[in-house]
């Protein structure tokens, strides 16, 4: 995709006019880790026209500048901070007691709920009641 600004100065003639100043820049969608890769569709009529007008296909993708939406911003900021999580507790023991393997299903079931819907909300885990060790294991048994 295209996207085009144009700025305008006033020149200082007797007759009112203007000089334009256009920047036209390639643009694309943002993938992370190609985890839902982007589909783009084309119309023959259209992709014919940008052939004739000179469009730069392979511009589009090396210089392009990558876009994203704000809710894929937010899908792609909660798997960073997850991803992050995940990495910082890779050192901790795995999970000891049965009780400590009931929470962590517990909550692993909650977060796996919480992460497939489309709520707001946020989600409290009571961290005071489980190790850190507890944590890790849950963190890194989540698949979505």
């Amino acid at each position: 995709m295209q996207l085009g600004i144009c700025g305008f100065q006033q020149l200082s003639t007797p007759v009112r006019s203007y000089e334009a100043f256009p920047f036209n820049f390639y643009i694309y969608p943002f993938v992370l880790n190609n985890a839902e890769d982007r589909v783009f569709s084309f119309s023959s009529g259209s992709m014919r026209f940008l052939a004739e007008n000179n469009f730069d296909f392979n511009k589009l993708f090396y210089e392009g500048i990558m876009y994203v939406s704000r809710e894929d911003k937010k899908l792609y900021e909660g798997q960073y901070r997850l991803e992050k999580i995940r990495k910082t507790l890779k050192d901790i023991d795995k999970i000891i007691t049965p009780d400590m393997k009931a929470f962590a299903n517990l909550y692993r079931a909650r977060i796996v709920d919480w992460l497939n819907s489309d709520s707001t909300a946020e989600l409290t885990i009571p961290i005071k009641l489980i190790k850190v060790r507890i944590y890790k294991k849950l963190l890194e048994s989540i698949r979505y």
